[in-house]
């Protein structure tokens, strides 16, 4: 059995933000050369003000394919009502974030209404 798509993918990220109350996003990073030290940050655009107990979970991904190979690490980072995202660089690209478009996928878990 096959079904025909009559709503574009605006419309169906809509119906199921309305169903199901997720918050996500994509921030892009794009490095025209390698950064200065072993990490790069991003602000995460979140509609809300985040706190201690706020719970989100990320990605990291890079375009074009990695020559040789890269070893990055994504790290989120609260300072003050920001949450960052920290790309650093482990070993085997120099110590630096090599240049690039990189892209932060993030889903929020729990906004972090309740305190403990």
């Amino acid at each position: 059995m096959s079904y025909i798509l009559n709503y574009s993918g605006e419309q169906v990220d809509t119906a199921i933000g309305n169903a199901l109350p997720l918050i996500c996003g994509r921030e892009t990073v794009v490095l025209e050369e390698a950064s200065s030290g072993n990490y790069t940050s991003k602000a995460l655009s979140l509609p809300f003000t985040p706190n201690n107990n706020t719970k989100i979970i990320a990605t990291l991904s890079k375009t074009g394919a990695p020559n040789p190979w890269y070893y990055y690490s994504l790290m989120l980072a609260r300072m003050g009502s920001t949450i960052y995202a920290v790309i650093s660089s482990e070993y085997g690209s120099g110590n630096t974030v090599s240049a690039g478009t990189y892209y932060i996928d993030w889903l929020v878990l729990d906004k972090g209404d309740t305190t403990e």
